[in-house]
């Protein structure tokens, strides 16, 4: 096991998103930074969810993913993390699930880092960073069924200088107690 992971998602002129994973006692802890020309600039962290195991992998088509595990307080969380790119193209997706028993909203929290200005427009946050352009973060649906294949699967919400991401829970919850949700991260250079 190591104490430090890195999932980066690069378009062909090397502009993207890097997630970072930094151990720090028995937890990871996330950094999510814009990437231009090999330079990059942390724009969220955060300490939650309790991710104790990280374990990279190679999906069938050659992309590199994340796999994270942890538990704490009576939850159980587990997530994806991939990789899309194209010629300008850069993301990186997060497919999130919890199981708890608690009656409490499933929720990620962030960060604003790097001195980076939040906004949210819509249901999508942009953090702006002078030379490095706008980081959007953003509800996504899961292809869970017809019916919900195009349904978001949280809410952002920006509080001061942390955004909270809420599971909607519904069409998407399997049971009462596991909640499912899935939001991307891109950098938008213009």
């Amino acid at each position: 096991m190591t104490d430090r992971y890195l999932l980066e998602a690069l378009n062909r002129q090397g502009v993207g998103v890097r997630l970072e994973l930094l151990k720090q006692g028995s937890r990871f802890r996330q950094v999510i930074s814009a990437v231009v020309a090999d330079a990059a600039m942390p724009l969220l962290e955060s300490d939650a969810p309790p991710w104790q195991e990280v374990v990279e992998h190679q999906l069938p088509d050659g992309r590199s993913a994340l796999l994270l595990t942890g538990a704490g307080e009576g939850e159980y969380w587990s997530a994806t993390v991939t990789t899309l790119t194209d010629v300008r193209f850069a993301l990186l997706g997060f497919d999130l699930a919890r199981r708890s028993g608690s009656g409490r909203a499933p929720m990620v929290a962030y960060r604003i880092a790097g001195g980076g200005e939040a906004a949210i427009n819509g249901t999508a946050l942009r953090v702006r960073v002078a030379d490095y352009g706008a980081l959007t973060l953003q509800p996504a649906p899961m292809a869970k069924s017809i019916a919900t294949e195009l349904a978001p699967t949280c809410r952002l919400t920006l509080i001061g200088d942390t955004v909270e991401i809420a599971s909607l829970n519904s069409p998407h919850a399997s049971t009462k107690s596991t909640s499912q949700w899935r939001y991307e991260l891109s950098l938008d250079r213009a």
